[in-house]
């Protein structure tokens, strides 16, 4: 966990590709946000199409699916989400994703898994594939750990290990969410730098920021603009 020090310095560093205000409101803002969408996940009764597009909007890699949900795709999202929600293990979920016959594999496994971790955070860390792809052995954990480590068998205890150490940063809500932040965090602010290497800099200044990109990344979107209709 060598890296985990200077990746959350420059999470809560004022720079302006980081955040366009102070980066810790914006943390703060960020964990609001995320507990807005644990409590409409756990709360909604999925009744219609717009509450279904609302569920698919809210995680990063189903949103394109969305657009094309019908009253028969709805049904089946329905019932596939309220198995999703009450599995016992996040390979459980990955596995009763399966129903949802109208995604890609994948994609419904990662859906799977994120509902699960925001349904109930204190119990499950956020592990799609943008924390760590065990087939491409890429993810936010190539970063956050050691140089030259990748997960091994028992990859959740990393993020365990990373829940402890956040915690004496004073990053602790008492479940996996800051991990999840840090987690999507770091992989984003490697993407960027690496995109930064390819084009210009001043096309640069045009990229969104880090925390901006790890808000919409986790799908929280929608539910910062309702925070922000909400304050004005």
């Amino acid at each position: 966990m060598d890296n985990v020090t200077e990746i959350y310095k420059a999470m809560i560093g004022k720079d302006p590709r980081n955040s366009s205000r102070d980066p810790r409101d914006s943390l703060r803002t960020i964990l609001d946000a995320a507990a807005a969408k644990g409590r409409f996940l756990r709360e909604v009764s999925m009744s219609n199409l717009e509450d279904g597009r609302r569920v698919l909007n809210s995680v990063f890699y189903t949103r394109k699916y969305s657009r094309d949900l019908n009253e028969q795709s709805l049904q089946v999202l329905r019932e596939c989400f309220s198995s999703i929600k009450s599995s016992s293990s996040l390979s459980e979920a990955s596995e009763r994703s399966l129903c949802l016959s109208f995604m890609k594999g994948e994609d419904a496994s990662d859906f799977a898994k994120e509902v699960l971790h925001f349904v109930r955070p204190s119990e499950f860390p956020l592990w799609t594939r943008w924390v760590w792809n065990w087939e491409r052995s890429s993810g936010a954990l190539a970063y956050v750990l050691k140089d030259g480590v990748r997960p091994k068998d028992d990859a959740l205890e990393a993020l365990r290990e990373l829940r402890e150490v956040l915690d004496t940063f004073g990053l602790r809500t008492g479940d996996y969410v800051p991990t999840a932040i840090f987690s999507v965090y770091a992989y984003v602010r490697y993407l960027d730098y690496t995109t930064l290497l390819a084009i210009d800099k001043k096309v640069a200044g045009l990229l969104p920021t880090h925390l901006g990109t790890t808000a919409l990344v986790m799908g929280l979107k929608d539910f910062l603009k309702v925070m922000v209709s909400a304050n004005t």
